[in-house]
Parts: C-alpha cells; sequence; structure tokens
C-alpha cells in the first residue's frame, strides 16, 4: 500500500511540474514523458521488491 501512496503523490508530482512548465496535459512533451516512464520503473521495480520480499516470508514459515 505505501509503494502505491508512494507511487500517486509521484504522479501529483509530475503533473503539478508539467503544469508550471505549461505543457497541455494531454500532449506533454518528451520531458514529461520521460518522467512518467522512469516513475512508472520505479513503481515496477518497488513493487516486484515488496511482492519477493513476501514470497520469501512465507516460504520460511513460522519460527
Amino acid at each position: 500500500m505505501a509503494v502505491l501512496a508512494l507511487a500517486y503523490a509521484g504522479l501529483l508530482a509530475v503533473l503539478k511540474w508539467q503544469a508550471f512548465r505549461g505543457q497541455p496535459l494531454i500532449h506533454p512533451d518528451a520531458l514529461t514523458l520521460a518522467a512518467l516512464g522512469g516513475l512508472l520503473a520505479a513503481t515496477a521495480l518497488a513493487v516486484r521488491s515488496v511482492r519477493s520480499r513476501a514470497e520469501a516470508g512465507q516460504q520460511a514459515g513460522p519460527a
């Protein structure tokens, strides 16, 4: 849940940055698209990391 909350906050930050730069919402420039791609990649890596930790914890079983 924390990863998704941070991803949402990141999306809002990118959209705010886009607005301050005067870019239209539905026609972002290459720099904005690159920032969104980086945010998407970071979110995917974080979700993957959380999932792998959860699976490792389940495989270890109770102590």
